[in-house]
């Protein structure tokens, strides 16, 4: 887009496919499950659970 005031790259990855055999897909897995846990805490005002 010759106009455009910004380039936007989308990429879709699963590294839920890879937990059990790459290590870094295993550590992004769960650094999502992380952040989904504290941000559902932040909305609900209560304390994520650590696992």
């Amino acid at each position: 887009a010759r106009d455009a005031r910004a380039l936007g790259i989308r990429v879709q990855w699963h590294p839920e496919y890879w937990v059990k055999s790459d290590s870094i897909s295993a550590r992004i897995f769960r650094a999502f499950g992380d952040a989904v846990r504290l941000h559902a805490a932040a909305k609900s005002g209560t304390r994520a659970a650590a696992e």
